[in-house]
């Protein structure tokens, strides 16, 4: 998908201008809101299963590169988001 293959280029620009101007940075994991909170029916539970796996993988991830930039002395903050 599109959002996998633009996040770190966006990561790697925030990370410059964090430590230009000696700021947070923080990363936003946006991620799909729960379908019964939307109003839809959750569907199977391997499906649930999956997006739940899904859900852990790209959060370990985010965890994975904060902890790279707070190796380089950054300032992280890791918080989720939800898309209206």
């Amino acid at each position: 998908m599109l959002r996998y293959q633009i996040t770190p280029i966006i990561i790697t620009h925030a990370e410059t201008l964090a430590q230009a101007f000696k700021s947070k940075l923080w990363l936003i994991h946006i991620a799909e809101p729960e379908p019964d909170f939307v109003g839809f029916k959750t569907g199977t539970q391997p499906k649930c299963d999956r997006k739940a796996q899904e859900f852990r993988k790209e959060h370990q991830q985010i965890q994975e590169r904060a902890e790279e930039l707070r190796q380089k002395g950054l300032d992280v903050v890791i918080t989720l988001g939800v898309p209206l």
